[in-house]
């Protein structure tokens, strides 16, 4: 089959000089740690430049997914996703060197993360100093794609200091990969007017990273936490397991943040964090405002309530 064309959904000037704006702010925040900040400014941007054909000299060469692999009319009106996320096809030379780029970036980091930045980069040189299971780039993204936990526990278990930053790359390097294939069937879906039931994403059928409030009647928008299809949702409901009854839902916010909030369940005991774009200024950019929002994950532990997906950087 021909490969994917990603829709030309973005403004790639415009987002990246909101992506520098944005980054400038966090800059400012006390609770966020500088070298954190600066870490995730230059992945969002060098992700941004593996998707602009204006920057990067090489395509993205990403095979069309087969039409087998997607649901029918019937099948989506049922809530089945149009492609399951193990199907989905990825630029594998693009991932690999993305994966190295980003894996020189977390060198450079000071403390803990710098140094397991610099083992990986001895793994990935085959040095028997870095003391890591064989790491091959290719293979960490497939693993992330088939949600193949044991293969970075690994990891995990030989550097206990920065145990997600094999899964941080991995996730970081295949996501241009991933939104382009999902913007590239856009076209199938109503991602406008249709209203989702549950917050599952029609495209891959995985769980949110973070929802948004837009415009005088307050419509609710999430970010799909695996391919960053933004799509719409009903007002009001729990976007992990469907909940709808008032009395079993509830609001957390922090003074200091006003416009973010935590969105909870008392029947799933989950929480899902939304920003109110009515209430701030600037465009909705889901892994920064997920960044941003940070102390709402703590306030939402501490209140007993778990969050079942992951950083939009995989941290």
């Amino acid at each position: 089959m021909s490969q994917t064309e990603p829709q030309p959904a973005h403004n790639f000037n415009e987002l990246r000089a909101a992506i520098r704006q944005r980054i400038q702010r966090l800059a400012t925040v006390s609770y966020l740690p500088s070298p954190l900040v600066d870490l995730v400014g230059q992945v969002t941007l060098a992700q941004l430049d593996v998707l602009d054909p204006a920057v990067t000299a090489i395509t993205l060469q990403i095979p069309a997914p087969d039409e087998a692999d997607l649901a029918s009319r019937d099948r989506l009106a049922l809530g089945v996703p149009l492609l399951e996320r193990s199907r989905f096809p990825w630029d594998a030379d693009a991932a690999e060197r993305l994966f190295f780029t980003l894996a020189g970036l977390l060198a450079a980091m000071p403390g803990q993360a710098g140094e397991a930045g610099r083992r990986i980069l001895l793994a990935l040189e085959e040095d028997a100093g870095a003391d890591l299971p064989p790491l091959s780039p290719r293979k960490a993204a497939q693993a992330f794609i088939n949600e193949d936990q044991e293969f970075f526990e690994a990891f995990a278990t030989a550097m206990p200091q920065s145990p997600r930053a094999v899964s941080f790359l991995a996730q970081a390097s295949i996501t241009p990969s991933l939104i382009a294939v999902a913007e590239a069937l856009h076209p199938q879906l109503d991602l406008t007017t249709d209203v989702r039931p549950h917050g599952n994403c029609p495209v891959c059928g995985s769980l949110p990273l973070i929802a948004c409030l837009q415009d005088k009647e307050g419509k609710r928008r999430v970010s799909c936490s695996f391919c960053r299809t933004t799509y719409r949702v009903r007002r009001l409901g729990c976007l992990l397991c469907g909940e709808d009854r008032n009395e079993n839902l509830g609001f957390l916010a922090g003074e200091e943040m006003p416009g973010f909030r935590i969105e909870y369940c008392n029947t799933c005991s989950g929480y899902t964090k939304a920003i109110d774009l009515r209430l701030r200024e600037g465009n909705f950019l889901p892994v920064l405002d997920d960044l941003e929002s940070l102390p709402l994950d703590m306030l939402a532990g501490q209140a007993g309530f778990r969050r079942p997906t992951v950083s939009g950087l995989g941290f």
